[in-house]
């Protein structure tokens, strides 16, 4: 065995035998086990952790063993957080399968008088949910939602936070409705399909509507805006300007898809789409033209490379600033 083997057998088995964990300590260990995903030597020491703790008979270490792991974890919990917000690592075997299985999304609960759920998505990934009502949501990567169960239970409103991005399919509850809090935002909605965004380095915050109606408010606005399918609500997080355009909703709302097939598209839709994929701004610059057309089909291929194809196909260079994808003409 080497030493980075070595190294990893006793970081991933203290994480197991310790479920008690400081704060610091487990977001540490969580930025670890997303860096080294593909790491053979973390790979090595979980499928050894999972034969010594589950047994030789539970079959090889693979998405499979991951998917009887997480049953027998029900309800899929993995983090729990007591009600004096003391976060404590449980099933730290499954959150590191999780990672090495690519699968990058995990659940944080608190227990307490007042319960909480997080649900996040790590960056790089997507993750889908069912929440308590029924309602399905989608986050992308480096996201997170936040929602009180208690409040889904006896409340009179469903209320969830959003950091990041996330596409929803909201259960319909006329008596109940369904408000999606955002940093200078809140959308309210009775049953719909709608994705907002949300990212803290992003200069903007937005809500796009795919089916049904929303109501968007904010204290930077004078009334509550009405949305309608193919609207998006853009708020410059500098200026505090807001403005309501036609969008194509679906340009915005299917980034979670496992790919994205484009025939003989508009330039400027697929850039949409690639940067809701990739959870990047996008800047166009006014000399593209984003009215040409091409087919591609985009898999799990990494941002620096999908944009090489499209700069092949169409004249145009790109260069991805921080988090900003920059496309500009030749």
């Amino acid at each position: 065995m080497t030493e980075h083997q070595r190294d990893c057998d006793k970081i991933i088995s203290y994480i197991y035998n310790h479920p008690d964990l400081p704060d610091e300590l487990r977001f540490r260990i969580q930025r670890w086990m997303s860096q080294h995903e593909d790491d053979d030597a973390v790979r090595a020491s979980m499928s050894d952790l999972w034969d010594r703790h589950y047994g030789m008979n539970a079959g090889v270490f693979d998405a499979a063993s991951l998917e009887r792991l997480m049953d027998e974890i029900e309800p899929a919990v993995i983090i729990t957080r007591p009600a004096r917000w003391k976060r404590v690592l449980r099933y730290a075997a499954a959150v590191a399968a999780v990672v090495l299985a690519s699968a990058l999304t995990y659940i944080v609960t608190s227990r307490g008088v007042e319960s909480e759920t997080i649900l996040l998505a790590a960056k790089g990934a997507t993750g889908e949910y069912r929440l308590p009502d029924g309602t399905r949501v989608w986050l992308n990567g480096d996201s997170r939602l936040t929602y009180s169960s208690n409040g889904f239970d006896n409340g009179d409103e469903r209320r969830v936070s959003v950091e990041g991005e996330a596409y929803f399919e909201v259960t319909k509850n006329p008596r109940r409705p369904f408000v999606v809090m955002m940093t200078d935002l809140e959308v309210e909605v009775l049953g719909t399909c709608f994705d907002v965004k949300n990212y803290s380095f992003s200069k903007n915050e937005e809500v796009v509507l795919k089916e049904g109606k929303v109501k968007v408010s904010s204290p930077l606005l004078k009334e509550p805006v009405t949305l309608s399918p193919d609207e998006m609500l853009t708020l410059d997080r500098k200026t505090h300007r807001l403005k309501v355009t036609e969008a194509r909703a679906r340009d915005y709302c299917q980034w979670y898809e496992s790919n994205l097939k484009f025939e003989s598209e508009r330039l400027g839709d697929i850039l949409v789409n690639i940067s809701r994929k990739y959870s990047v701004d996008l800047d166009v610059s006014p000399d593209v033209d984003v009215s040409q057309r091409l087919s591609l089909t985009v898999y799990n291929e990494r941002l620096d490379e999908v944009m090489p194809v499209i700069s092949y196909l169409i004249p145009v260079n790109y260069r991805i600033e921080g988090n900003t994808l920059v496309v500009t003409g030749r």
